[in-house]
């Protein structure tokens, strides 16, 4: 192939790339007004008003997948999750509603001096699909939770900074 007609070919393919659009950082404003937002831990402490929970204890083997926020003013939260053997643990804070909800746990726990619920997630065949463990703390509700034991669960609460 001659240099005219690599050139040729290559022009089109450059203008191609020069016309994607490349976008900043949205500014803090624009992240509030977002359904959510997949960021950092730090980028989710500065936009949010509620704590972001930090784990001090997971699983050996544990890998951050991601964090995703919402920074909306009426709707705040967090949700981390992390592989653990191919399975995800979760952990979220946030707004804690006005009232409860009632849903029958299947027990009552301890974390951090507050009471706390085990709930759990059935399969179609009744076993247990997912434990959950949730409690509050002034005004936000934090959940620890996936397929694993309860006290696993537990562990990794008790360690939430």
């Amino acid at each position: 192939m001659s240099r005219a007609a690599r050139a040729l070919v290559l022009l089109p393919l450059s203008l191609l790339f020069a016309c994607v659009p490349v976008s900043a950082p949205a500014p803090a404003e624009q992240v509030a007004e977002r359904p959510y937002v997949t960021g950092t831990y730090d980028e989710a402490v500065q936009a949010l008003r509620i704590p972001v929970p930090r784990p001090s204890w997971l699983p050996p083997g544990a890998v951050l997948r991601e964090l995703d926020f919402s920074a909306r003013p009426t709707e705040p939260w967090s949700v981390q999750r992390y592989l653990v053997g191919g399975e995800v643990l979760f952990v979220s804070g946030e707004l804690a509603p006005k009232e409860d909800v009632a849903i029958k746990a299947e027990a009552e726990v301890t974390v951090h001096g507050r009471p706390a619920l085990v709930y759990a997630l059935r399969r179609p065949d009744g076993g247990v699909g997912e434990w959950t463990v949730t409690w509050r703390t002034h005004d936000v509700s934090y959940t620890v939770g996936g397929p694993f034991s309860v006290d696993l669960l537990l562990q990794v609460a008790g360690g939430l900074r």
